[in-house]
């Protein structure tokens, strides 16, 4: 831990620009706790404390001037520290990310910044005794969480307009927004939280949905109650993860809820004759194959990376059909296919879509 006090206090003096520090695994018979002092004119720090304790040198050292990116993953903090770290020593604080991190002290802590625009938190935050995470923010734009909150949560950003939240489920009694507006740029969800998250919004301009739904007939259903009520939005990605149930209606249920699109993304998942699912599940009754009522009337663009050729004639007769101002279409598939298999690929699509449809293969 010396060594590292020494470079420490070397590059807080010297360092412009980036700082970037790997802690060696935390020696418990040490037990010290690694201290950054103030870095004036560094522009990005990102620490991996391996497991080591994290302190901040004394607010009389000075501040945190230029500092615009901060990371910090692996490691213990006082939560104080942080608080007043973030809120009053980094005065030009963009973007923050936790990972992994475990705040010690007080069984709560604000994550408080007037100019922050972008908060990651991954893997767990910690909080002693499941306290209370509250952040405020008034220009973060973008929120991601991939990962586990404490189970008080609040979040006021007036201006956000991305949010990402994965991993974990999002659940409203738990994780409260505030002072947040009805429109978003882009929503990235799994299927567990599309529900929770997608009533927060009237509108999203793109929605990036992963289907990950367990197996069973009452997971099914949940999904199918849950995208009743999809979000408004203009561009829809669709990943398929898991092959518990078939892809065909699970698909299909979507193109009939989301009619105003202009384009679409999917990430193909496995085919339906691998799905494991029993006949009384929802996702195997014939009524949810029936194709007539979808409505694809403002697709114009259509991009489909896949593994499955026989799903992808599928979905390309479909959206050729029901998408009628369809303009282009772009195939994307793994460079180590088969070159025989993607010259039949590309013929069978061109022998389904109009001519004047643009196809792209990448």
């Amino acid at each position: 831990m010396d060594r590292v006090a020494r470079w420490l206090r070397f590059a807080s003096r010297r360092l412009t620009g980036e700082l970037r520090l790997s802690m060696p695994p935390h020696d418990y018979q040490d037990g010290r706790a690694m201290v950054l002092p103030p870095c004036a004119r560094a522009t990005c720090i990102r620490l991996d404390l391996c497991r080591n304790t994290l302190r901040f040198g004394p607010a009389s050292g000075g501040a945190f001037t230029a500092l615009s990116t901060l990371r910090i993953e692996r490691g213990h903090m006082d939560c104080r520290e942080l608080e007043d770290v973030v809120s009053s020593r980094c005065p030009g604080l963009k973007e923050l990310t936790l990972g992994y991190v475990s705040l010690q002290g007080d069984p709560g802590v604000c994550i408080r910044s007037d100019s922050l625009e972008y908060l990651e938190i991954f893997g767990e935050l910690k909080v002693r005794d499941h306290g209370r995470l509250e952040v405020a923010a008034p220009k973060l734009r973008a929120l991601t969480i991939r990962g586990s909150l404490p189970e008080d949560t609040r979040i006021s950003a007036p201006m956000l307009s991305e949010v990402c939240w994965t991993y974990d489920d999002y659940d409203p009694s738990c994780h409260q927004f505030v002072d947040v507006g009805r429109h978003l740029r882009r929503l990235e969800i799994e299927t567990n939280s599309a529900a929770e998250l997608m009533n927060m919004f009237d509108t999203i301009e793109e929605l990036n949905l992963t289907v990950d739904i367990a197996e069973g007939v009452n997971e099914y259903r949940r999904f199918l109650k849950d995208i009743n009520n999809v979000a408004k939005c203009e561009v829809l990605s669709v990943t398929f993860t898991g092959e518990e149930h078939a892809f065909r209606p699970t698909m299909l249920h979507l193109l009939k809820k989301c009619t105003r699109i202009r384009k679409l993304e999917v990430f193909l998942g496995s085919s339906e004759d691998e799905s494991p699912c029993p006949s009384l599940c929802p996702c195997r009754l014939q009524e949810n194959f029936i194709v007539n009522s979808i409505n694809l009337g403002s697709l114009e663009e259509v991009e489909i990376h896949f593994d499955e050729t026989y799903e992808l004639l599928y979905l390309i007769e479909l959206l050729s059909k029901k998408a009628l101002i369809l303009k282009k279409i772009i195939i994307s598939y793994e460079s180590s296919y088969d070159p025989l298999l993607i010259k039949e690929v590309r013929e069978m699509v061109r022998s389904i879509c109009h001519p004047d449809i643009k196809l792209e293969f990448t």
